[in-house]
C-alpha cells in the first residue's frame, strides 16, 4: 500500500474514502498533497463515486469533531441537483422522494417513512457544517479565453481561501467534477482549433491543482474525468487504461492514483480497477461494482457477479452455473491473474 508514514500534512489528515474496495488499495485513505483521478464512461458514474466519497468524508469529519470541511466543485451539475445527490448518497433515499421535498409536497404526498425522515434530518445536520457545495457552471465569464493553464486551479484556490477565512474551517479534501467541463470553461470548443487548447489545459490540469491547491492547502484532491467517447461501446468485460481520458492522453501523468470504470452492463454493473499507481503500491485486482445513481450508492458486487468471457458480459451467479476448468485453459485465458471464474454459457 502507498501511504505516508505520518498521519498529518499541514492542517489536514489522511481522509478515509468510506468505500472498502478503495481502502484496500489506498490503505489509510487519500493523502494530503496528492491528486487522485476517476475515469468513467459516462457522466453519472464517476460523479456518483465522488459524491459518495465526499459525503463519507464529511461524516467522518463530523464524527471526529474536526474543524475541517470537504469542498465539492461541480462544473457539470447545478446546486439543487448536487444537493439531492448528496442527500441521496448519505441517506439511501431515492432522488424521486427528494424531488418531492424540493417541490414542497406534504408529508403524505412525499411518501417518506418515519425512518427516512429521521435519516434525512440526521444527514442535513452532519453535512451542513462539513460539506461545501459549489456550483461552478457560471465561471465561463471569468475563465473564458484565458491563456493561463492555471486559471481553473487559481479560481478554486481563491474560493477555498475566501471560505476558510469566512468559516474559520480548514479544507480537508477537494473534489472536482469534472476536469473536461472545468477546463472547457477556458476555451470555445465550437472552434476546432480550440480542442488543441483544451488538450493543452487538460494535460497540465493535475499538476496545476497539485501545485495551486493540494500542496498549499495540505489536502487531497479527487478529479473526475470522462473516458474517450469510443469506449462507451466497448464490452463490459474490457477495462480502459490511464491513457484513455477524453481529449488528453497525458491527463493522468501527474496523478498519484487513477481509477477507472468499464462500460456499464445491462444490470448496472461495471468492472472497476486501479489503472495507474505509484511503483511501491500493490493494487488489488479488478472488481465489479454496481452503481445506483437514484440512491447514490456504489457497491462492490464482485462476489455476486461472474465474468462470462464466452457471452462477453457480467452475469449474476443465479443465472449461470459455475464449472471447473483445467489449469492449461485458465493459463491461456489469464484467469489466475484476475481471479475470475469461468462459467458455462448454457442457461
Amino acid at each position: 500500500m502507498f501511504e505516508r508514514k505520518d498521519g498529518h500534512f499541514g492542517a489536514s489528515m489522511v481522509l478515509p474514502t468510506g468505500l472498502a474496495f478503495l481502502q484496500r488499495i489506498l490503505g489509510a485513505g487519500a493523502v494530503p498533497g496528492e491528486v487522485y483521478g476517476v475515469l468513467g464512461p459516462d457522466n453519472y458514474v464517476s460523479s456518483t463515486l465522488l459524491v459518495k466519497m465526499a459525503t463519507s468524508g464529511a461524516s467522518h469529519l463530523a464524527n471526529s469533531l474536526s474543524n475541517s470541511a470537504i469542498h465539492y466543485y461541480s462544473f457539470r451539475y447545478s446546486l439543487p441537483h448536487l444537493q439531492m445527490d448528496v442527500i441521496s448518497a448519505t441517506t439511501g433515499i431515492s432522488r424521486t422522494k427528494l424531488e418531492n421535498i424540493r417541490h414542497g409536497l406534504s408529508d403524505s404526498e412525499q411518501g417518506f417513512t418515519p425512518d427516512e425522515h429521521e435519516r434525512y434530518g440526521a444527514a442535513t445536520r452532519i453535512l451542513n457544517p462539513h460539506l461545501r457545495l459549489f456550483d461552478m457552471q457560471q465561471t465561463s465569464a471569468i475563465l473564458s479565453d484565458s491563456t493561463r493553464v492555471d486559471a481553473v486551479a487559481d479560481s478554486i484556490a481563491a474560493n477555498i481561501a475566501i471560505d476558510r477565512d469566512r468559516s474559520n474551517m480548514d479544507v480537508a479534501a477537494v473534489f472536482v467534477d469534472d476536469a473536461k467541463e472545468a477546463c472547457g470553461r477556458q476555451v470555445d470548443r465550437s472552434r476546432a482549433k480550440d480542442n488543441f487548447q483544451l488538450t493543452k489545459v487538460l494535460d497540465s490540469f493535475a499538476t496545476s491543482v497539485r501545485r495551486r491547491i493540494a500542496e498549499p492547502f495540505g489536502c487531497p484532491i479527487w478529479i473526475a474525468q470522462p473516458l474517450r467517447a469510443q469506449l462507451g461501446k466497448a464490452s463490459p468485460l474490457s477495462l480502459p487504461n490511464h491513457r484513455d481520458a477524453m481529449y488528453s492522453k497525458k491527463f493522468t501523468d501527474s496523478l498519484t492514483f487513477t481509477f477507472a470504470f468499464g462500460t456499464r452492463d445491462r444490470n448496472g454493473c461495471h468492472r472497476f480497477a486501479c489503472v495507474k499507481c505509484p511503483p511501491q503500491s500493490d493494487p488489488a485486482q479488478p472488481i465489479v461494482v454496481r452503481v445506483d445513481r437514484d440512491i447514490g450508492q456504489v457497491v462492490d458486487v464482485t462476489d455476486e457477479v461472474i465474468v462470462d468471457y464466452r457471452e462477453q458480459r457480467l452475469v449474476g451467479t443465479a443465472e449461470y452455473s459455475t464449472i471447473d476448468i483445467d489449469a492449461a485453459t485458465a493459463e491461456a485465458l489469464d484467469l489466475h491473474a484476475h481471479k475470475i471464474r469461468v462459467i458455462d454459457s448454457a442457461e
